[in-house]
């Protein structure tokens, strides 16, 4: 998809804890979300307008309800 990118995750998708970066070439509405293998979607992280720029997002390896899920 033209106009945004996507830096590795870190410190890994294995820790309890993970940030994932991204940038916009332009202003967008963004929607990020996390997927188990299956396809199920395991937690939203963000969804809204976000003007061009670098962001960060913190997972903390958690579904929709807090709870930990498993690597």
């Amino acid at each position: 998809m033209p106009g945004w990118s996507s830096d590795q995750n870190h410190p890994n998708p294995f820790n309890p804890e993970t940030v994932i970066a991204y940038k916009l070439a332009e202003p967008a509405e963004v929607v990020l979300e996390v997927f188990d293998i299956s396809g199920q979607l395991v937690n939203r992280l963000f969804s809204g307008f976000r003007q061009a720029g670098a962001y960060e997002v913190r997972w903390r390896g958690t579904n929709a309800n807090d709870q930990p899920v498993a690597s």
